[in-house]
This record gives C-alpha cells, structure tokens and sequence, in this order.
C-alpha cells in the first residue's frame, strides 16, 4: 500500500523509502539526505522525532511561583509601610530640630548678654587694679571706697539675679552613689511638671556629706538639693506643683 512521504507529502511505496522506528512515518531516502545504496538501521529515527520536546512544567513550580509572588508582594507592601513611616518621623525629627535650633539660638543670645555685662565688670575691675598699681593722682582714696562699693553692689545684684534662678530641695533622703539629677527628674514626675531637660542647668547637694558617728546613732540629715534652672519662668512652675500637691 503507497504511503505519502512525511517531509514533501507526496506518495511513496514502502520499497523507496525509509521508515521512522519512533513514529512509523515514511519518507523519501533524497528528502532525509540518504542516498539509495545506503542500508538503513531499523532503528532508524527521523528528524522531528530527534528534536527533544520540552517537558511540561510541573504543578508544584506553578504553586511555588505563585506563592512567591504573592510573598513579594506582601513585602513590597510592608515597605511601602515603613518608608512612609520614616518618612513622618524624618519630618518629625525635622521639626523638633528646628525648634531645638531656636532654643539654642536663645539660649546663645543670653549667654552673649552675660558675658557682655560680665566682660564689662572685669574691665572696670581691670581698670581699678591699674589705677592703684600706678598710684593714680587724680584718685582718692574716697573714690577708690566709692568704686569697691558700686563693684560689690554689682555683683550682689547679679548674683541676686542668678539666685532667683535656684530652687532648694529638703527632705530628700541621700543614698550613697545616687544621681541628683535623676531625682529632679522624679520630683518633677511626683509633682506632675513637665520639665525638660535643657530646663535644668545643674542639680546637685549642698556641702559636706555627713557621716554617722556610730551604729547606734540616728541617720544624719540630708543635704537640700540645689537646682538651678536655665530660666526664670520655670520656678514658678515648680514651685506651683509642689504647693498644688502638698508636698
């Protein structure tokens, strides 16, 4: 029975040509490039049947693919959420480094004040001390009195000023190796008072520690804890909790 040729579909007799071992297609020996005299192995294979298919993709490669994408797009979610996050606190960080740049700036304008008036009395100090190792004619031992007494009037009234910046604490008990400041900043909490801590220039106890004279003998009394703030107006804030709360 003629067969049709697998490669140019025109018909052939079993006899002329040669036949795949693999899918029992015929084809013309000059249309598969052999010649008529060769001898063809019965295991002969055409050259559709050479070409290697590609193996279907497995089910589980599809599962795995899909739920690594949905991973992903569960991380760039999360991403997303925290580059907006940091990006508000950038803009609040921002914001308090503005406000801090401006209490600085304040902070910066009282000190260059101070330390104007300060320089002006140790020019004056400066000066009086020149006059009296150079022996001054024109200065009297009267003016000299009169100086001194303005000078120590100055600096009374200074450290007046500085003074009203002082809080005193008593009662507190004192602990060896204890810290001041953290203390400040717990009465600050008992009394409900927000104070920051740029509020605060020093706090620390006054004078000598006592010590016991024996086992027997009662505790001595703590030291008051001196506080000075950076600012008049906060005193008044204190000292308003601490009569608000009784204590």
């Amino acid at each position: 029975m003629a067969n049709k040729c697998g490669h140019c579909g025109k018909f052939i007799s079993q006899t002329d040509g040669v036949k795949c071992s693999k899918c029992t297609s015929t084809h013309h020996r000059p249309c598969v490039n052999i010649s008529p005299e060769s001898r063809i192995s019965p295991k002969w294979i055409c050259k559709t049947c050479k070409i290697p298919r590609q193996s279907p993709v497995p089910a589980d490669y599809c599962i795995e693919a899909s739920v690594d994408s949905r991973v992903e797009s569960h991380i760039e979610g999360l991403l997303a959420k925290e580059i907006k996050l940091l990006r508000t606190e950038l803009k609040t960080l921002s914001e308090e480094m503005v406000s801090f740049r401006q209490e600085i700036a304040k902070l910066n304008t009282s000190m260059t004040q101070f330390n104007s008036r300060l320089d002006s009395v140790e020019t004056r100090v400066t000066s009086l001390e020149q006059q009296t190792k150079e022996g001054h004619k024109s200065c009297n031992n009267n003016e000299l009195v009169d100086i001194n007494a303005r000078l120590k009037r100055d600096l009374n009234i200074k450290e007046q000023a500085a003074l009203c910046n002082d809080l005193e604490l008593t009662g507190i008990p004192e602990q060896k190796g204890e810290s001041p400041g953290h203390l400040m900043t717990l009465i600050a909490k008992k009394l409900d008072v927000e104070l920051d801590e740029r509020d605060v220039v020093s706090v620390e106890r006054a004078g000598m520690r006592r010590n016991r004279e024996s086992s027997d003998s009662e505790p001595p009394r703590p030291r008051i804890i001196v506080v000075r703030l950076a600012r008049r107006s906060v005193r008044p804030t204190v000292a308003g909790g601490a009569r608000a709360s009784g204590r």
